[in-house]
C-alpha cells in the first residue's frame, strides 16, 4: 500500500509541476494541456535524466529528484507569472477538470487492484519487460547495459522502460513493485489523455448545431458561427476564431479562443491582422506571447490584435457537457471496449450458432459451440481471452498462415506485458493534442522571432515526437506524418493550395520538428539495430468476416459520421484538386502493391480482385480525405476536420497493412499489423468519441428519414458497444490465476512462494552487489530464465537468445556481403557466448572459468536449481579455489560466489 501512495504521490506530484508549462504552451486547448501534463512531466524529467546519464553524471535516486525539484521551480514561477489566468481558468474549467482527475485515479486504482490480484511477473514476455525496466533503473552513466548481453547497451526500444524508471527511483519502489504500478499507471494516464484531447476537439467545434432549450434559436446555416444569445466583438478577425468560443460558450476569456484563419471571405486587412496575433509589439516571452488575444489593446506595426467578449448561452453549456460525455465516451473505447470476438466467445459457450459458422470463421481456439450446459457466465478455458489478439491470424484449422497478432489496449493492459506499444499510448495523446495546438495556432506563429513561444513549442513537440521513436520506434513517422498533415490543413485553410500547403507545412516548422527530434535523440537512433530489410507485398489479405470482428464497432461509429460529412459538401472551385488529392491517397497502398505484385509474377485478376475487396474501406478513406480538405476551406469547422483527419489516418494504417509490410526478424507482416492495428485503435477511439458527440450534438435538429436513420445509427453502435463489454468483464473475472498470492503488488511474489531461497538470494543482490556489478547465471528463454538478472537489472553473459536475435537484427558488427550471411555470424556470436557459460559451469579446471569470468568482468556467479539441472554439478566445487561464497541459502538450494 505504501508503494503505491509513494507512486501516485510521484506522479501527481510531477503531473501538477508540468500543468503550469503545459498551460504555457498549448493556449489553444480547452484544457489547456492538464489532461496532458502528468505525460508531459515525466517525459520532460525521464528525458535530461538520461541526458545526465548520457554526460556521465551518475543517474541516481538524488539526481533524479533535484530534476523534479528543477520542474516544481520552474511551475512556481510560471504559476506567479500567469496567477490571474490560472486563477480564471481554474475557476472557469473546473468541471472538467475533476472529471479528468477523477477518470485518472479510476483507472489507476482499478487496475492497481487488479495487478494486486494478478501481479506475477512471469508469462509471456513480462521477464523481458521486468529485465528493461530493471536494467534501467540500474544504470549508472551512459545508455542501459543489456541485461542479458554483458558489455552491450540495450538495443530495443527502451524509453519506456526508462521513463517508468525513473518514477520508480523517484518513489523509492523497486522493480517487482513498480511493474505493476506501471501497469496501473499507463492506463491511467491512457484515459486521462484521450479524455482531455477529446473534450477539446469537440469545444473546438463550432459549424453544426449544439443542443438548445425549446424556444432557442438554432443554426438555420451551416455557415453560421454564432448563437443569437451569444454577444461578440471582434476586431480584425474574421470570425472564425471568436467562432470556436462564442458558439461553444467553452470559454468565456479570451486566452482559450479557437484559432484565427483567414478563409477565402475574409478581408485583406483582417487577414493581415489574423497573421499578426501571434506577434506582440514588446516581444514579451509571457504567455500572452503565445497567446496574443489577450493583449487586446495592444498593437503590432499599427494593426490592432484580436480582442474578445463573450456571453455563453444555456446551449453552450450543453455543449461543454457534450464534450465531456464523448470525452468519456473516449475513455471507454480506448481502455475498456475489446474487439467483438468476445461476442463469439459468448455464444460459443452458450451453445449458439452452428457448427458451419465456426468452421467458416475458423479462428483459433472457437472450434464450435459448447454440447454442455454453460456453468458460469463467463468461459472457463485456459487463456480462452487469447483469442481475440489472434483473430486477423489466418488459420486453415492446423496452421497459422500469416503470424499476425492484432492486440488493443484493454488486452494488453490484462495481459500485463508492459511493452512499448502499450507505454506509448498516454504519450500519443500528448502529441497529438500537441498536434491540435499547432493546427489552432495562428498561421505564421513562428515568424515572431522575438517571443520565445515559437521555440519553446517547436522543441516540445520535436521532444515528445522524437520520444515517441525512442518509446516505439513504428509511432515516429505515424504521427509526424499526422503533424504534417495538421499543418498541411493549417496551410490550406488560408487558401493555399494543396500542394503549396504540403510545402508550406514542410518548410520550416514541419522539418524543423522532425530534425529537432531525430537531433534531440541521436545518441539513441544512431545505436539502434533495427533490422529493416525493406518493404514486401501481403499475400495473405484479411478476410471481411476477421475485418469487421475487429473493426466493427469502430466503423459503426465512424463510418455514418463520415458519409454525413460528404453528404454536407458541396461543389467547390477546387473540387478537382480534392477529389485527386483524395483518391491517390487512399488507393497509393494498392497501387504500389499492384506495382510490385504484377512484375512478381501476379495476375491482373489477383489485382483486380485485391481492389474490390478493399475498396469499401479504401473508399472511405477517400471520403474521409476529402472532408477534411472540403471543411479546411470552412469556417468553425476545426473540431470536425481534426476528428476526420484522425479518422483518416486510423483506416490508411488498416489499409495499408493489407497491401505493404516492414520486412524485419520475422519476414512476414505480422509485427506490421500488430503496431499499425494498435495506433488505428487509438486514432479511431477518437474519432468514434467525436462521432458520438457529432451525434448527440445533431440529432434533435434532424428530421423525417434523417432522424431515422439518426437513431439506427445509434441503435447499431450502441449494441456492438455492449457486445464489446461482454469480453472485458469476463476477461476481469477469469485471468488472475493467482489466488495463493493474496493480494499484493510484488510481481515477484511467485519466486517468494515457490522457491524461498531463490527470493531471498535476489533481494541479497539488490541490497549488496554494487550498481556496475555482472553476474552469470543458466542461459535459456522464457519462463525462468533469466531470473536472476531480471529481477536485480545486473547484467549477465547471455540469455533469451531468441530475443537477442530479433533485437539486434541489423547489428553492424556483423556486416557481411548478405543479409544471410551476417545473420549467421551474429546466431553464432550468442551461441559462442552461451557455450561459453556452460564451461564456467561444466569444466572442472578453476583457471578455466576464471579466464572467462575475467573476460566478461564478472562479479557474481550465481548457482541455483537450473544451473544445476543444465550444467550438472561436477563442475560446482571448483568455484572455492576462485571465489568466495557471499550467500548461502540456508537449505543449500542457492549460493552466490564472488569472483576474486
Amino acid at each position: 500500500m505504501l508503494d503505491a501512495l509513494l507512486w501516485l504521490f510521484t506522479v501527481e506530484l510531477i503531473g501538477l509541476a508540468a500543468f503550469p508549462l503545459a498551460f504555457y504552451l498549448l493556449p489553444r486547448l480547452a484544457d489547456r494541456g492538464f489532461t496532458l501534463s502528468k505525460p508531459l512531466g515525466i517525459l520532460l524529467v525521464s528525458y535530461l535524466f538520461w541526458v545526465l546519464g548520457l554526460a556521465h553524471i551518475p543517474t541516481a535516486q538524488p539526481t533524479a529528484i533535484a530534476l523534479v525539484l528543477l520542474l516544481v521551480a520552474a511551475s512556481v514561477y510560471l504559476t506567479y507569472r500567469h496567477r490571474d489566468d490560472l486563477r480564471d481558468f481554474i475557476a472557469r474549467e473546473w468541471r472538467t477538470l475533476a472529471v479528468a482527475e477523477a477518470i485518472f485515479l479510476v483507472f489507476f486504482i482499478g487496475w492497481a487492484l487488479f495487478r494486486a490480484s494478478d501481479p506475477f511477473i512471469n508469462h509471456t514476455e513480462q521477464p523481458m519487460d521486468l529485465a528493461l525496466l530493471s536494467a534501467s533503473m540500474n544504470s549508472v552513466v551512459g545508455q542501459p547495459e543489456d541485461p542479458w548481453l554483458r558489455g552491450e547497451s540495450i538495443s530495443y526500444y527502451y524509453f519506456g522502460y526508462w521513463m517508468m524508471g525513473t518514477v520508480s527511483q523517484i518513489a523509492a519502489v523497486q522493480s517487482n513493485v513498480s511493474y505493476n504500478l506501471a501497469m496501473a499507471l499507463i492506463p491511467a494516464m491512457a484515459a486521462m489523455g484521450i479524455f482531455g484531447l477529446v473534450v477539446n476537439i469537440a469545444r473546438l467545434n463550432t459549424a453544426f448545431p449544439v443542443l438548445a432549450k425549446p424556444g432557442t434559436a438554432h443554426y438555420e446555416d451551416s455557415d453560421r458561427v454564432h448563437s443569437e444569445t451569444d454577444s461578440v466583438v471582434v476586431d480584425g478577425t474574421d470570425g472564425e476564431n471568436t467562432s470556436g468560443v462564442s458558439a461553444n460558450g467553452d470559454d468565456e476569456s479570451p486566452e482559450n479562443a479557437a484559432p484565427a484563419r483567414a478563409s477565402s471571405t475574409t478581408t485583406s486587412a483582417g487577414a493581415s491582422a489574423l497573421n499578426d496575433t501571434a506577434e506582440v509589439s514588446t516581444g514579451d516571452e509571457s504567455l500572452s506571447a503565445a497567446n496574443p488575444a489577450t493583449n487586446a489593446d495592444e498593437s503590432h506595426n499599427g494593426t490592432a490584435t484580436a480582442s474578445y467578449s463573450v456571453t455563453p448561452s444555456d446551449g453552450a453549456h450543453k455543449n461543454t457537457n457534450l464534450a465531456i460525455i464523448a470525452g468519456v465516451v473516449a475513455t471507454a473505447l480506448l481502455g475498456v471496449v475489446s474487439n467483438l470476438e468476445g461476442v463469439l466467445e459468448f455464444m460459443r459457450l452458450n451453445g449458439m450458432g452452428s457448427q458451419d459458422l465456426y468452421d467458416w470463421l475458423r479462428i483459433n481456439g472457437l472450434d464450435g459451440p459448447a454440447t454442455t450446459p454453460a456453468q458460469s457466465w463467463a468461459p472457463t478455458d485456459h487463456w480462452w481471452w487469447f483469442h481475440a489478439s489472434r483473430v486477423i491470424n489466418t488459420f486453415d484449422g492446423v496452421h497459422f498462415i500469416d503470424n499476425t497478432i492484432q492486440e488493443f489496449p484493454f488486452f494488453s493492459f490484462m495481459l500485463g506485458d508492459m511493452h512499448p506499444h502499450v507505454m506509448s499510448i498516454p504519450f500519443i495523446a500528448l502529441f497529438i493534442g500537441l498536434t491540435l495546438n499547432f493546427y489552432c495556432l495562428p498561421s505564421g506563429f513562428w515568424h515572431d522571432y522575438r517571443s520565445v513561444y515559437p521555440y519553446a513549442i517547436i522543441l516540445i513537440a520535436a521532444l515528445v515526437l522524437g520520444g515517441l521513436g525512442f518509446n516505439n520506434l513504428w509511432d515516429m513517422p505515424t504521427f509526424g506524418a499526422l503533424l504534417i498533415g495538421a499543418l498541411t490543413l493549417k496551410a490550406y485553410s488560408d487558401g493555399n493550395g494543396v500542394w503549396q500547403s504540403f510545402g508550406i507545412a514542410l518548410f520550416p516548422a514541419g522539418l524543423a520538428i522532425v530534425a529537432l527530434a531525430a537531433l534531440l535523440y541521436s545518441p539513441y537512433l544512431l545505436d539502434i539495430n533495427a533490422g529493416v530489410e525493406g518493404i514486401g507485398i501481403v499475400v495473405t489479405h484479411t478476410r471481411v468476416a476477421h475485418m469487421l470482428i475487429v473493426w466493427g464497432l469502430f466503423l459503426t461509429a465512424v463510418a455514418p459520421f463520415l458519409l454525413i460529412t460528404f453528404w454536407q459538401t458541396t461543389v467547390q472551385r477546387e473540387w478537382v484538386a480534392q477529389t485527386l488529392t483524395a483518391l491517390v491517397l487512399a488507393f497509393a497502398p494498392w497501387l504500389l502493391w499492384t506495382l510490385a505484385h504484377l512484375p512478381s509474377g501476379g495476375s491482373a485478376g489477383e489485382a483486380i480482385a485485391r481492389f474490390v475487396g478493399i475498396l469499401p474501406l479504401t473508399a472511405l478513406a477517400a471520403i474521409s480525405v476529402y472532408n477534411v480538405l472540403y471543411l479546411a476551406r470552412r469556417q468553425g469547422e476545426g473540431g470536425r476536420l481534426f476528428a476526420t483527419l484522425l479518422a483518416a489516418l486510423g483506416l490508411g494504417l488498416i489499409i495499408g497493412a493489407e497491401f505493404l509490410f516492414i520486412r524485419d526478424f520475422f519476414s512476414n507482416r505480422g509485427n506490421t499489423v500488430f503496431k499499425l492495428y494498435y495506433q488505428a485503435w487509438i486514432l479511431l477511439s477518437a474519432a468514434s468519441a467525436f462521432a458520438v458527440y457529432y451525434w448527440l450534438s445533431a440529432i434533435r435538429g434532424w428530421k423525417g428519414w434523417g432522424a431515422f436513420l439518426g437513431h439506427v445509427w445509434a441503435g447499431a453502435f450502441l449494441v456492438l458497444l455492449l457486445g464489446s463489454l461482454y469480453y472485458p468483464l469476463a476477461g476481469i473475472k477469469t485471468k488472475p490465476e493467482t489466488p495463493a498470492a493474496g493480494h499484493t503488488l510484488d510481481g515477484l511474489e511467485f519466486v517468494r512462494q515457490y522457491n524461498p531461497a531463490e527470493y531471498e538470494a535476489i533481494e541479497w543482490l539488490k541490497r549488496n552487489a554494487p550498481q556496475d556489478a555482472a553476474i552469470v547465471e543458466a542461459v535459456g528463454e522464457w519462463s525462468d530464465w533469466g531470473l536472476i538478472s531480471r529481477s536485480t537489472g545486473l547484467p549477465t553473459i547471455v540469455n533469451w537468445l531468441g530475443h537477442q536475435k530479433q533485437w539486434r537484427g541489423g547489428w553492424e558488427r556483423f556486416e557481411a556481403e548478405s543479409a544471410d550471411v551476417s545473420r549467421a555470424l551474429r546466431d553464432q556470436y550468442f551461441e559462442d557466448r552461451a557455450g561459453e557459460v556452460e564451461r564456467i559451469y561444466a569444466t572442472i579446471d578453476p583457471a578455466e572459468a576464471q579466464v572467462i569470468l575475467y573476460k566478461y568482468d564478472i562479479d557474481y556467479v550465481y548457482i541455483g536449481r537450473r544451473e544445476r539441472d543444465s550444467y550438472g554439478i561436477e563442475g560446482m566445487p571448483k568455484f572455492d579455489a576462485i571465489a568466495d561464497v557471499a550467500f548461502a541459502a540456508p537449505n543449500g538450494e542457492v549460493t552466490i560466489y564472488r569472483v576474486r
